[in-house]
């Protein structure tokens, strides 16, 4: 038996119980069969069960049967409805057919063989009328899944194009502020040279006074060319860690005398370490280059006659590296940027001493070690802090 006879049931309406009784008996086997002897018992029948098929009598009392139909078709569009009728009503049936209220109308007498087949047919137009429903909802959901997936891909691609812009910005912001750190100590370079190629009166001590600036100047322009070329080589994925074990102690000390040797400011240095840190798997240059990135901004910011407090702890799988000054505090909303390409510690040109790659690329430097950095700023009193895992490292981090 068809399953979706056993699922969908077959109503026959008609106000003479012996043609209800004779259509149950010759139908019931094909299919679950429903009987009404007028239309609102029949209404109610369908609201309570699932109907694919309605058959009615047109001549029926209180309401004929193209009127039943029609109501039921407002309510229930998918239903497929027959009528029954006598030659007599021939032109309200063609009339329902126009209207598309009825899909066959069944001439009295009628042949149970050929009702048999007309039910068949409908019941075939009803399956397809659900089939077409549920591609038609199964249609509505995927539409809806695409206009969710391009409203969130758009809204993907906007924040993209913003984030563009932003680099954008920032490029052209960095590409000005390049000009400018590097024109104006190539400047200077280039007229004390000049005056030293050209006159040999100048003084001894003048010379020797122009020679280690020219000498500073070179080595800030060197520090940021190194800077950019350093943050391509992270955004590329092309740095390389050259990993090795290292005594921490040796290490921090060696940072420690370099930048003693080259402060130019009246800020001592203290160094606090606790005992029997193990030895450490990492990159000695790039690590070099974050603690002298971090001790520099220490020096450029503490007050004057302080000291610079460097500290290291033993803590669980990581050693912490702590570099502390005191000074102008830093404002929260700068904390959430400072490890940002281009962010400056102090606002405004006058406090500018670089580009503001150090602090990222320290982060960058980091990270690729398996570590963490952070810094906070209260009550005058700055920290930086960065992590190195005692595990042992990969080559490439």
């Amino acid at each position: 038996m068809n399953p979706s006879r056993e699922k969908h049931g077959l109503l026959i309406v008609d106000d003479e119980v012996e043609i209800l009784n004779s259509l149950r008996r010759i139908f019931r086997r094909q299919w679950h069969v429903f009987t009404a002897d007028n239309a609102q018992n029949a209404l109610e029948i369908v609201k309570n069960s699932s109907i694919a098929v309605v058959i009615s009598d047109q001549r029926m009392p209180q309401m004929t049967g193209t009127e039943f139909l029609t109501q039921l078709k407002k309510v229930y569009p998918e239903i497929v409805t027959l009528l029954i009728t006598g030659y007599a009503d021939i032109q309200a049936v063609i009339d329902a057919i126009n209207h598309g209220k009825v899909y066959r109308y069944i001439t009295k007498p009628c042949d149970p063989r050929s009702l048999s087949a007309i039910i068949e047919q409908a019941m075939e137009k009803y399956a397809l009328r659900q089939q077409n429903k549920e591609l038609l909802l199964q249609l509505q959901k995927i539409n809806a899944e695409l206009e969710e997936k391009v409203a969130q891909r758009t809204q993907e691609l906007q924040k993209a194009n913003e984030h563009l812009q932003y680099l954008n910005k920032i490029k052209n912001e960095f590409l000005g502020m390049a000009a400018h750190d590097l024109r104006s100590p190539l400047s200077g370079v280039l007229s004390m040279s000049g005056i030293l190629a050209e006159s040999v009166e100048v003084p001894a001590n003048k010379r020797v006074k122009w020679a280690k600036l020219m000498k500073i100047s070179c080595e800030n322009m060197l520090n940021l060319i190194n800077n950019f070329l350093d943050v391509s080589k992270i955004e590329s994925g092309t740095i390389q860690l050259s990993c090795e074990k290292i005594n921490l102690y040796k290490f921090i000390e060696d940072v420690v005398s370099h930048n003693k040797t080259i402060a130019n400011r009246d800020v001592d240095i203290h160094v606090e370490l606790q005992e029997n840190i193990p030895d450490v798997i990492c990159d000695p240059h790039r690590i070099k280059q974050v603690c002298n990135n971090l001790l520099s901004n220490a020096y450029k910011f503490a007050a004057e006659n302080s000291t610079i407090v460097l500290s290291m702890l033993h803590k669980g799988t990581h050693v912490e590296i702590t570099v502390a000054n005191n000074g102008k505090e830093i404002s929260q909303l700068k904390l959430q940027q400072i490890f940002q390409p281009f962010s400056q510690l102090q606002e405004g040109r006058k406090h500018r001493h670089s580009a503001g790659l150090g602090l990222s690329i320290c982060k960058k430097l980091i990270e690729m070690h398996g570590g963490q950095i952070s810094a906070t700023s209260c009550d005058g009193v700055t920290r930086f802090f960065f992590t190195l895992p005692l595990e042992e490292m990969t080559k490439n981090g």
